[in-house]
């Protein structure tokens, strides 16, 4: 009996000794009372300007809330900084905005607490956001170029005009939203543009042949930027006038019906006349006879043959366009679908003024010429200058000699070239 009354003072004892211990953890806490925690700043938004940061959040709990304090580092003197916003609050779930001014230029990672009358807080909430500054707009470069050259068009009243074609770099996720231009016009004036980003190319209407171009290129650092960055401006001489320097397609500019394909008129067995080319007796009677001018072949081609292939030949035959150019250097490109070798003289030519000779003064007379002998080729001419707008006549001088002979153009172009 003495042996269980000894074991049960021992328990008792035990448990005594255990239970002061476990006070003992939580005597901190029970003195300093209850620990009342404010509604927190939540939902964190951080937006990203010059030299400043925008803070949003909501106040989803409570209404008791009187001032919020920001807290960060500074990233230049890695000092700590702080500021105190006052709050009214009217009702839960409110959104608030909070800037921070004239800071340096960094990254920032923020600790926000809120306050109650008392001075009771919210656990600490945290957002990061970067300032932009000098540092950044140095980087910045105006949006590149790729061209820029002059055009003639067919403008109002089909008069002939000319633009400026700006094509512009694509911009690939650089922060560029777009480009402030303004430039000279023919009257001297000055005109203003904005170009988005999106634009790839721009045309300057009625602009001064060698005038002044000016602009900058704004951007945005980050999709929610608050502010837009600009660089300085940049200065470009507008083009002449003229093609100098230019390598460029103006088939569609100056030549009518070039091809792919021909269209023609009065067609009759597959012949037909060539529409915008003018032609003299010798393929008018051969083209009713069924040997020269447009030809359904093909989908549509030029072409020139023998009297009904096999009835005669004849000489001379002229086929043209006149045009006016202005200074320039130049091509054409001629793509020959098939040819019979024989006897015979066939001509492309390019003729100062509104005639072709014939073909016993070609090719001397000419700025350019091209005799044909092979089918199934694309043919560069010899390139030809002008040193002033110049009126010119191109097309074909054709004579057979040679029954059974014909030769077949799918195209012309005519090019500008820079060398």
């Amino acid at each position: 009996m003495k042996k269980i009354h000894w074991i049960i003072i021992s328990a008792l004892l035990y448990m005594s000794y255990s239970c002061s211990d476990m006070l003992d953890n939580i005597d901190g806490f029970l003195k300093e009372g209850e620990t009342i925690h404010v509604g927190k700043l939540d939902l964190l938004q951080a937006y990203s300007g010059k030299n400043r940061i925008k803070i949003e959040g909501q106040m989803i709990y409570g209404v008791n809330q009187v001032k919020c304090v920001i807290n960060w580092i500074d990233p230049v003197t890695l000092e700590k900084d702080s500021k105190e916003f006052p709050i009214v609050r009217e009702k839960a779930g409110e959104t608030f905005e909070f800037m921070l001014d004239n800071l340096k230029e960094g990254q920032y990672d923020f600790s926000i607490v809120t306050y109650d009358p008392e001075g009771n807080q919210s656990i600490p909430n945290a957002v990061s956001a970067y300032a932009y500054g000098n540092q950044y707009a140095e980087t910045l470069t105006g949006r590149i170029i790729r061209s820029i050259t002059p055009e003639e068009r067919m403008g109002k009243n089909n008069e002939r005009e000319w633009i400026t074609q700006i094509n512009w770099n694509i911009s690939r996720g650089d922060g560029i939203i777009g480009c402030n231009l303004e430039y000279e016009q023919e009257d001297g004036a000055f005109k203003t543009l904005y170009i988005p980003v999106d634009d790839t190319s721009t045309q300057l209407e009625n602009f001064k042949s060698g005038g002044i171009m000016r602009y900058n290129t704004e951007y945005m650092p980050e999709e929610t930027a608050l502010d837009i960055f600009t660089t300085t401006k940049e200065e470009v001489t507008l083009p002449e006038k003229n093609y100098v320097g230019v390598t460029k397609d103006l088939t569609g500019v100056y030549i009518k019906n070039a091809g792919y394909p021909f269209t023609g008129s009065e067609v009759s067995n597959n012949w037909g006349l060539l529409d915008h080319w003018s032609w003299n007796d010798v393929i008018r009677n051969q083209n009713g006879a069924g040997g020269a001018g447009f030809a359904t072949y093909g989908g549509g081609i030029v072409q020139f043959e023998t009297t009904r292939w096999d009835q005669g030949t004849y000489e001379n035959g002229k086929l043209w366009q006149t045009i006016t150019l202005p200074k320039g250097k130049y091509e054409m490109r001629i793509e020959v679908a098939n040819c019979h070798q024989g006897d015979h003289t066939i001509h492309f030519a390019v003729m100062e003024g509104n005639e072709l000779p014939d073909n016993s003064y070609l090719p001397n007379a000419a700025l350019s010429c091209y005799e044909f002998d092979n089918g199934h080729v694309n043919i560069t001419m010899p390139t030809f200058e002008l040193d002033k707008q110049t009126t010119i006549t191109i097309g074909w001088v054709v004579s057979f000699f040679e029954l059974r002979k014909n030769i077949e153009f799918k195209s012309i172009r005519l090019w500008s070239v820079a060398e």
